[in-house]
């Protein structure tokens, strides 16, 4: 039940998240996380479609989407967070009585 409730939702959700950065990635566009997850699904529905026309690359369809995620994963823009370096020592601290 915790299988078909929680972690499949949440590798579909990576695999679009992945996908969906190699779209963007590919197009030269920042997508929204909205459409990085569309583009993303629409993309696994093609690759797979196109895979599964082949009878010898049917049995590869899902080895495919999943390296394309990783790519588009590896290859997704990070965030730096913005200000000083001390303030994540300050707040950590205790405070003065």
């Amino acid at each position: 039940m915790l299988t078909s409730w929680m972690i499949f939702p949440a590798v579909r959700g990576v695999l679009c998240l992945g996908n969906g950065s190699l779209v963007g990635r590919i197009a030269v566009v920042r997508l929204p996380l909205s459409m990085r997850l569309g583009a993303g699904f629409a993309l696994i529905v093609v690759v797979a479609g196109l895979a599964t026309l082949l009878p010898a690359l049917a049995p590869l369809a899902t080895p495919i989407v999943v390296v394309l995620a990783f790519v588009g994963l590896a290859f997704m823009p990070r965030k730096r967070l913005s200000g000083p370096p001390w303030i994540g020592p300050s707040v950590l601290r205790r405070p003065c009585d």
